[in-house]
């Protein structure tokens, strides 16, 4: 049987048929279709970048010669086995590559570029203290008070800092105390500067919680979350050089090459708008322009209380996305924080403080100001991507949409709690309930299970963290992702860590019990994650009608190699029916 769940497709393309179009049948060993209709294939029929037949290859053949259609074979992936499309749920996209290419790299595990070279990570706080000086050295005049020295990827609780006491302004003030260094940690919810950048950012005179302090009440060079970074930022920490247009354009063709080569055929940017503003989608218009990127973009624009500044309101969005809104780059949900980051202790937890004593993170919004803003965005068509690290953020978001329900009950709006790492039970079952999504940050636990195990929510609760067969046992519908730059784009290895919840450091397995199958963790980065992205019409199975967007690997994703399932390589990827 060679068709899927659409018949008419198939049916209304040969009726339509002149001749002229070009018709490639793509074979491969197995054709993986995600679609529990016909779960496997031979192989896949494309024209004009739509999947018009799937199934056995003398079926599909038979098909062809039957309704007059003149088609090529395609035997590039006949030795390896063809998945739908990996899509990347969460990501930042043009900061990604923003990141990569202007900054310092600092974190502790190696990254890859996308020239396929690797960043070397930074193992101990000296480290990074001799690769910044050597950076410095290396480039004389270069840094200034115009001229930050800019570096990222820094988690101190990894480096055995637990309170955030030692990686501070005098810490780094051993590469420099006259020119202003800006380090942007993992998590991106933190940044800790020197003392020359305390002064041009005059951080001394901001009192709150999230600016940091020594003994003496002076600033210690950590700030904590968005509103209290963006001092710095307007002082010039991780401020870019030349046109800011034209460096979103090399950011997005930097993500879209590497994004590609781990195996994407769709990315979702998060949070679209929030650097680079207002040049973020001049840089994405000029990219795409250019050329047919390799990857789909899905943007959601941040959302903050206040619309004007990024998007011109709600009508400059409108426009925006009338003028530049195509099948290649999508928009999406809006993008609102809740809260922090639970290894910056910014996270909002229901049992009020961390394991360590720390103090609980904050919520960002009330209760009436966060339903205002969902409503909002529900207003005006977007259903909202909401970061949610802590458990107590993703009651807020219970309790807010509960009342949004009562007061509107509506099934068309989708929303998604994002990251949602301390989900309780009681937590997943209104979810379902609510029909709320839920994209867990899967890789968290490789990079960070034995920080939360030690320092942060404690060896038990650890175990609890991205609750995943929890989830299914709900009814709850998830991806996984890597939120990059906090950790690399690659879902391959996202569903890695979802099947396998080890440590990267210790190897230790946390929560055992909460491990996916090879098959669930699959779904996860495919019909999973575009169902997420309201895509799921478009993405995310192989089936007749939707977009012709694969990932090729080199031997099928089972129950037997799921352990190492990370390593299988990637041969390739097709978008829009064109081998990348």
């Amino acid at each position: 049987m060679y068709m899927s769940t659409n018949f008419q497709v198939a049916a209304d393309f040969a009726k339509n048929y002149t001749g002229k179009e070009q018709v490639t049948v793509f074979r491969a060993k197995k054709v993986v279709t995600m679609n529990e209709q016909m779960p496997w294939a031979e192989c896949v029929a494309v024209a004009n970048g739509i999947i018009i037949a799937v199934g056995d290859f003398i079926d599909v053949e038979a098909f062809c010669r039957a309704n007059g259609i003149t088609y090529q074979i395609n035997d590039t992936f006949i030795n390896n086995v063809m998945y739908p499309g990996f899509i990347e749920a969460h990501m930042h996209a043009q900061q990604s590559g923003l990141y990569n290419m202007n900054y310092a790299y600092v974190g502790y595990f190696d990254r890859h570029t996308a020239d396929g070279e690797i960043s070397r990570g930074c193992r101990t706080p000296e480290a990074i203290i001799e690769k910044l000086s050597e950076i410095v050295a290396k480039n004389p005049g270069k840094y200034n008070d115009q001229h930050w020295l800019n570096v990222y990827g820094i988690d101190p609780l990894i480096l055995g800092d637990a309170k955030l006491e030692n990686i501070n302004s005098k810490w780094l003030d051993q590469v420099s105390s006259t020119i202003p260094i800006c380090l942007n940690h993992a998590s991106g919810h933190l940044m800790t500067v020197n003392s020359r950048a305390i002064e041009l950012a005059e951080l001394d005179a901001i009192h709150d919680d999230n600016i940091g302090r020594y003994a003496d009440g002076t600033c210690n060079g950590n700030v904590a979350e968005p509103e209290f970074m963006a001092y710095v930022l307007k002082a010039g920490g991780m401020r870019i050089d030349g046109d800011a247009a034209d460096t979103a354009e090399k950011a997005t063709r930097y993500i879209a090459k590497l994004a590609k080569h781990n195996g994407c055929t769709t990315i979702a940017d998060k949070a679209f708008g929030f650097l680079l503003t207002p040049k973020a989608a001049e840089g994405y218009t000029r990219a795409l322009n250019k050329e047919t990127l390799p990857v789909r973009f899905a943007v959601e624009p941040f959302y903050s209380k206040n619309m004007e500044t990024p998007f011109n309101g709600w009508d400059g969005l409108q426009k925006l996305r009338q003028e530049i809104e195509t099948d290649r780059f999508i928009f999406n949900h809006a993008k609102i924080l809740a809260d922090g980051s639970i290894q910056g202790y910014t996270a909002n937890l229901l049992n009020k403080e961390y394991y360590s004593g720390a103090k609980n993170g904050k919520l960002i919004y009330d209760d009436d100001t966060l339903m205002a803003m969902i409503k909002e965005c529900e207003d005006h068509g977007y259903s909202v991507s909401i970061h949610t690290n802590g458990n107590g953020a993703t009651e807020q978001v219970l309790r807010v949409v509960q009342r949004l329900r009562e007061e509107n009950p509506t099934t068309i709006y989708r929303h998604t709690v994002e990251h949602v790492q301390l989900a309780t039970e009681n937590q997943l079952a209104r979810l379902h309930d609510l029909n709320i999504g839920a994209n867990f940050f899967a890789n968290h636990l490789y990079y960070w299970g034995d920080v939360h195990a030690q320092y942060t929510v404690g060896p038990y609760e650890v175990k609890r963290m991205e609750p995943m067969r929890s989830a299914i046992n709900h009814g709850v519908r998830f991806g996984v992702h890597s939120d990059d730059p906090i950790t690399e784009v690659n879902p391959l290895f996202s569903a890695w860590c979802a099947c396998n919840r080890k440590s990267g450091i210790s190897g230790k397995v946390y929560g055992e019990d909460q491990c996916l199958t090879a098959d669930e963790a699959m779904r996860c980065i495919t019909l999973n994650a575009a169902w997420l992205l309201h895509l799921e019409d478009k993405l995310g199975s192989i089936e007749t009608g939707k977009w012709a967007d694969f990932t090729v690997l080199a031997e099928e994703v089972t129950e037997a190699n799921k352990a190492t399932m990370k390593d299988i390589e990637i041969i390739g990827t097709v978008s829009g029916g064109a081998i990348q």
